[in-house]
This record gives C-alpha cells, sequence and structure tokens, in this order.
C-alpha cells in the first residue's frame, strides 16, 4: 500500500482501512493479536485476501491470532482451535472439525434438525 501513503485512512477502502488498522497493531510488536471482526463487510475476494494476510502476518511473527469472526467459512478453514461462545458462556471449544460436529453448536448455530 505505499503508493497510498499520503492517501487520508478516512479516502481508503475499507479493505484497506483493515490493512491499516492490522499494519497499526503489528507496530506494538504483540505476542498475541487480537482481531475483532476483520473480515466484516468485505467482498468475498477482499475476504480470501485479508485472510491469507492474516496467516501471512501469524507465520512471519510467529504471534498468536485471537480472532473473533462471523464468516464461519473463514474460521473454519484457518483457525487451529475455536471456542464458541453463546450468550456470554462457552459451549464448545476443540479443532474446527471437532466443534463443526458438536450438537450444541448445530443446534444453536443451525437451528434444530
Amino acid at each position: 500500500m505505499s503508493e497510498k501513503k499520503d492517501v487520508p485512512a478516512s479516502l481508503l477502502k475499507l479493505s484497506e482501512r483493515r490493512k491499516v488498522q492490522l499494519a497499526a497493531a503489528l507496530a506494538t510488536n504483540p505476542e498475541v493479536l487480537l482481531l475483532d471482526e476483520p473480515l466484516a463487510g468485505l467482498s468475498s475476494i477482499e475476504v480470501q485476501s485479508m485472510i491469507k494476510l492474516i496467516e501471512k502476518v501469524q507465520r512471519e511473527y510467529n504471534i498468536s491470532v485471537f480472532w473473533i469472526e462471523h464468516i464461519m467459512k473463514a474460521i473454519m478453514a484457518t483457525a487451529q482451535r475455536i471456542i464458541v461462545i453463546n450468550n456470554g458462556k462457552k459451549i464448545a471449544e476443540g479443532k474446527p472439525a471437532e466443534v463443526a460436529r458438536d450438537e450444541k453448536v448445530i443446534e444453536i448455530y443451525l437451528g434444530a434438525q
């Protein structure tokens, strides 16, 4: 994004502002990166790009990412471990495949079949 270095953040596209926010967080040299719905409002192409960027940051900075997200495809494809919260209480925890099979998660988030 070096070509946009002189552009005020308020004039950047949403996906570009998310990258600036990520860079600002990384500037603090965190051990854990906390992300609150970094994919919200992005197009499917932007979602894929941001996922790749987050994975790259995790690898290159060797930091843990605590990621709150409602785009389940993204989380299921990228997370090593998932914690599912409902009404402030943990209802499931584990690897993505385990959580996807959890009866409470299915009932609450997918509806009883």
